[in-house]
């Protein structure tokens, strides 16, 4: 086999940043941000979110390139009015990305990515009637997609171990960032260039091509096909099981019938090409038999998720499963109505109905954000919380049930998208509170936890469970004293450490829950524990009128030495079980740790499997 010269690599490199311009522009841009991200070490004020807008903009411009040399829109509209327009639609993505945080940007990013591939997909064949074409198409983008993941691999490990060596073997110093700069420049320029140059240019050729791998056609008859099959069988047995207890199907249901529905649509798109020889005349009457098997489901999965809706209100996940399910029954009438089928409808309905709900009030986030602030009003008003519009503070504690709808909802409000939609009901600077918890490195929770106090109710996590008693307190660091120590370190047991990238001189700490003991680690080297019975028995003799207020100080810390080192964590919250003979048993807890090192102190054991989570 004959290898392909210098010049015929550097003439298709030269091809491909001709065919597609603004797309090796953009691949460019995101690995200059994602480089200069690396040698960060503060705030990323966004950079982040340009990253992404530059990745959704690289798929943006790579599909309307492809659109462009099969034009659908009149001569009007040159080609390069279709790239600006693409440009505009990066940037005001990039500037609505900026003004969005929590769940509800991951959630829209991920949407706008999804349509932006699927569009990929079908740009070429937007005018164009070559189903044929448009599979093989298809076909060979996957295939080279999979080529160019495997040839960056190669890439950057090999460039790895050439440094290496040369750090290793030659003395050479090397900064270990090297490497993370050949692996940004390996996926974001690397390997969309290599997928772009081999990227089909004759579509007539495609649609002539007749080649069908028999490998695939295997792969989807014995082992696609067959667990679509059984998927089916379990979900009608659970149906029938429905029918027969008249027990309401629960939530996860929902997705388990949708992903069984979109494996088969994929399997009889994946056998498309062969399904008119005779040999395969089954294909057909199998893809209409599971089109119609699959509608029964459906209409389960509507069910089991207007059942979870009506308990908990709608979230964009809901909704996205009912999008979802609505668009696979429109589909499944479709190829069982449909003489002869296109399947380039496919993704092009799909992106169409993706784009329908991202925006308006018909849209996913304004529908799933108004379920959530009506179900949150209609619990403040039933429970006596909301006077004249606002929230107050109750001399008694709600329910268990109350307070545990009433926290999820929150929760979920903050996580997705923040504070600005609850300001209404609260006359607390909301803002300032938000704020604080970011610059604490917080999780949301606190923020939904502190708006539970400020009503006088107690917070419970999503995992609470009823039976479980659980008891939250709070401390203020006003009365600290530091006399002796040399070194103050912020902590919360909520966040993962004593990993090998932690500096050497770092301290952290493990809150561990069977021993109910306080580690302190530096670095990877252990140091001391610091015995939390004390604080548990001082919570434990709260009133449980008290668990949501502030408790004295003097309840919140806990001292330790040894030879090595001098410790006093102060604790500024803490919450956990209350078991049935009133002792405390502490899942979480965040706060201040006090430092005093001694004199021979730096050695310790080293640990390698701590088994914990812990925070600085």
């Amino acid at each position: 086999m004959r290898l392909p010269s210098v010049q015929f690599v550097g003439e298709e490199l030269l091809r491909t940043v001709r065919r597609f311009p603004a797309a090796v522009m953009a691949a460019l841009g995101a690995c200059a941000v994602a480089w200069h991200m690396a040698g960060m070490s503060g705030s990323r004020d966004g950079w982040d979110k340009l990253l992404l807008s530059l990745a959704l903009g690289l798929a943006l411009f790579y599909a309307l390139a492809l659109m462009n040399e099969r034009p659908v829109l009149p001569r009007a509209f040159r080609p390069a009015y279709v790239l600006l327009a693409g440009l505009a639609f990066v940037v005001l993505f990039f500037a609505d990305l900026l003004n969005k945080s929590g769940i509800a940007y991951k959630d829209w990013y991920a949407h706008w990515l999804f349509i932006v591939l699927f569009f990929v997909t079908f740009s070429p064949y937007l005018a164009a009637d070559e189903d044929n074409g448009f599979w093989q198409f298809n076909k060979r983008l996957f295939v080279r997609s999979v080529i160019s993941s495997f040839y960056t691999v190669v890439l950057f490990a090999g460039i790895s171990l050439a440094v290496a060596a040369v750090d290793k073997l030659l003395g050479v110093e090397v900064d270990e960032k090297v490497y993370q700069y050949l692996w940004i420049f390996a996926w974001s320029v690397f390997w969309p260039l290599h997928l772009m140059g081999g990227t089909p240019r004759d579509p007539k050729e495609l649609e002539e091509d007749r080649v069908y791998p028999k490998g695939l056609k295997l792969f989807t008859q014995y082992i696609l096909i067959p667990l679509a099959t059984v998927y089916f069988l379990i979900l009608y047995a659970y149906m029938a099981k429905i029918l027969f207890t008249q027990q309401w199907p629960q939530g996860w249901v929902s997705w388990l019938t949708s992903s069984a529905s979109v494996l088969g649509l994929v399997t009889f798109l994946l056998l498309y090409p062969v399904q008119d020889l005779a040999e395969n005349r089954w294909i057909k009457l199998y893809a209409r038999g599971f089109c119609m098997a699959a509608i029964p489901l459906l209409i389960m999965l509507f069910t089991a998720v207007y059942k979870r809706a009506e308990q908990y209100g709608l979230t964009e996940h809901r909704c996205f499963l009912i999008v979802l399910a609505a668009w696979l029954l429109g589909i499944f009438l479709y190829f069982i109505f449909s003489r002869k089928p296109k399947i380039r409808l496919v993704p092009v309905s799909l992106v169409i109905v993706a784009i329908f709900v991202s925006f308006g009030p018909w849209g996913v986030y304004s529908v799933s954000l108004s379920s959530q602030l009506a179900r949150l009003e209609g619990m403040l008003l039933k429970d006596g919380l909301l006077v004249n519009g606002k929230a107050v503070k109750f001399e008694r504690e709600l329910g268990w049930e109350e307070r545990k709808q009433l926290s999820g909802c929150l929760d979920y409000v903050v996580r997705s998208r923040g504070v600005a939609p609850l300001k209404k009901y609260f006359t607390q600077d909301l803002d300032a509170l938000s704020e604080k918890n970011k610059a604490g490195r917080r999780y949301p929770a606190d923020t939904a936890r502190e708006l539970m106090a400020y009503m006088g109710q107690t917070y419970l996590e999503q995992w609470a469970h009823r039976g479980m008693n659980y008891a939250s307190v709070s401390s203020d660091l006003n009365n600290m004293d530091v006399r002796g120590f040399d070194l103050a370190v912020k902590f919360s047991t909520n966040y993962e450490r004593c990993n090998e990238s932690d500096p050497k001189d770092a301290y952290s700490v493990v809150l561990d829950s069977a021993t109910q003991k306080l580690k302190v680690f530096k670095g990877r080297l252990f140091k001391i524990e610091v015995p939390l019975k004390p604080v548990c028995v001082g919570i434990s003799g709260l009133d449980s009128t008290s668990r949501s207020e502030t408790v004295p100080q003097n309840l919140m810390s806990a001292a330790a030495e040894n030879k090595f080192v001098k410790v006093k964590a102060y604790f500024q919250r803490l919450s956990g079980e209350r078991k049935d003979n009133g002792e405390m048993s502490l899942s979480y807890g965040e706060g201040l740790l006090l430092v005093k090192e001694k004199a021979g102190g730096g050695l310790s054991v080293r640990v390698t499997d701590w088994g914990g989570k812990g925070g600085r």
